[in-house]
């Protein structure tokens, strides 16, 4: 091996300087695309990783009137986007990040469930008294579509159709829904999700 490389090497300084240059030329370039070669396959594996890190979808519950009735619903809903692997997040009007009434063991929550993943209204804070109803009305659906952007973007979810707002209030419903999210009117008959809520979330998340 070591006479090989010899004969290799006095063959080199046999060479007039153009043909070294161009050996060395040569060399120096096929460095260069081991090198790029290898840094391609950190950035796909890095990229893959990333992509494997993305959460599919988000499930993102009002409290008022979606959640705080009809538990055995609201249960039934959150147990199914657990199953489905979606992350909880909660989306309220409530102007302060309150949920003690909130009946979390019925729901199979638990207070790190909520507080970590808690978004609340901020429609105290300005000249609320010069807002009309409607001003009122639009000021916390554009906060909630906010908020829902900002789950979006936490969770890294690729697909705003696989964040879903559970709302009561159908202008939030449909301010959501006009910023490319999707949305479940909690509109049963008395009070809460209706009885067809894992039927509309495998309409959501199934297609």
């Amino acid at each position: 091996m070591i006479k090989n490389f010899s004969s290799k090497l006095n063959k080199f300084k046999n060479l007039n300087i153009r043909s070294k240059i161009g050996f060395i030329f040569l060399i120096c370039i096929t460095i260069t695309l081991v090198g790029l070669t290898i840094l391609a396959i950190i950035k796909y594996d890095k990229e893959k990783d990333d992509f494997s890190n993305n959460t599919t979808c988000a499930c993102v519950f009002d409290f008022d009137n979606t959640i705080t009735c009809g538990l055995d619903l609201a249960k039934s809903a959150i147990d199914d986007c657990k199953k489905r692997g979606c992350k909880l997040a909660f989306n309220t009007a409530r102007a302060m990040p309150y949920y003690e009434d909130i009946k979390l063991e019925k729901l199979g929550l638990t207070e790190e469930d909520v507080r970590d993943n808690l978004y609340h209204g901020d429609w105290l804070e300005g000249m609320v008294s010069s807002l009309t109803r409607e001003g009122l009305v639009k000021k916390i659906a554009d906060t909630k579509s906010r908020h829902m952007k900002t789950i979006q973007n936490k969770f890294n979810i690729l697909d705003p159709k696989k964040v879903i707002l559970f709302d009561d209030v159908y202008p939030n419903i449909t301010n959501v829904r006009e910023k490319g999210f999707s949305a479940i009117h909690a509109n049963h008959r008395i009070c809460g999700l209706n009885e067809r809520v894992k039927s509309d979330i495998a309409k959501i998340l199934d297609n």
